[in-house]
């Protein structure tokens, strides 16, 4: 059976991430439970009265072609240990990709499993650029005009105005900011903003473990902003590994820095003909909806 979950089975997907998601610890999965759940909703399968799979689903807004454009953002695909051999999963996402059909033009995944999701239709969306840098990279930057008392409206303000340097991004609102504070708290995780005459100039989400600085997002308004909050973020540390888009060359800044790219988000584009009408194109693939862009594209969502 297909359904919608309800409070009474939060408790029992709980207990279907913990012993599905073997790279997930239940930090990860208390903190998503905390503040990351209540902003979406989670399709079940239930077979032999027991829950055996899930995928959570989240509807945005992306920026597209100077659009607003209906989309979803699909994670926590768990199907129970015992369970993996059948089509329960299959079932499950398949009901997800209907809904999706029906209300969305496009539907984003993380791409954790490329082959998996091809077989549902998705496609490269966007590929990520991955460079890892040590303290020598950061000589002679001051950390001045850093700092940790970051505020939702403020890291509001300095996404906005990064994003008009992109396209194919989620419009985030107040609120998301405020969950994203909340989520870095209980993740051990920071975010620290630079400012310049009070105006935020950027910031940066990390997490520290073993002497290595992992950057989760860094947005920043010119070169300056970039350099000054990663050297905050490294510290003492020996190495920053950054994530970026992969129009976010920074050889510029570090001529030897040699990127690492994959494919970070797979894309669905759920309606071809009203795609097509809409910005008069005639794509046929997901992948070729998604490149119809007149600026870099930009995707760092991530539940």
């Amino acid at each position: 059976m297909i359904k919608e979950a309800s409070e009474k089975d939060k408790s029992a997907i709980y207990n279907l991430w913990q012993s599905s998601f073997s790279i997930k610890n239940s930090e990860t999965i208390n903190c998503f439970f905390n503040y990351g759940m209540n902003d979406g909703k989670t399709i079940l399968c239930e077979k032999d009265e027991k829950l055996v799979a899930s995928v959570f689903m989240r509807d945005m807004n992306i920026m597209f072609h100077n659009r607003l454009l209906k989309s979803t953002f699909l994670s926590h695909v768990a199907v129970h240990p015992d369970y993996r051999k059948t089509s329960s999963l299959d079932e499950c996402l398949k009901s997800v990709i209907d809904e999706c059909e029906k209300k969305a033009l496009f539907t984003f995944v993380e791409a954790t499993s490329y082959k998996f999701w091809e077989n549902y239709g998705f496609q490269e969306g966007t590929q990520h650029r991955y460079y890892e840098l040590n303290e020598r990279h950061f000589e002679n930057v001051s950390q001045n005009d850093v700092f940790e008392d970051a505020q939702a409206f403020e890291l509001k303000e300095a996404y906005d105005e990064f994003m008009k340097h992109f396209d194919g991004y989620k419009v985030r609102s107040l609120h998301d900011f405020e969950v994203m504070i909340k989520e870095a708290n209980s993740m051990n995780e920071r975010i620290l903003i630079v400012r310049h005459r009070a105006k935020p100039m950027g910031y940066i989400r990390f997490s520290t473990e073993k002497k290595q600085v992992k950057v989760k997002e860094i947005i920043y308004l010119g070169s300056n902003a970039f350099l000054r909050l990663c050297r905050a973020a490294l510290g003492l540390n020996d190495l920053i590994i950054l994530e970026l888009s992969e129009a976010e060359h920074i050889e510029k800044l570090f001529p030897l820095a040699i990127p690492r790219k994959r494919c970070a988000v797979m894309v669905r584009c759920n309606n071809f003909p009203l795609f097509n009408k809409l910005y008069n194109a005639r794509v046929k693939t997901s992948k070729e909806a998604y490149l119809l862009t007149k600026k870099p594209r930009f995707m760092n969502e991530k539940y």
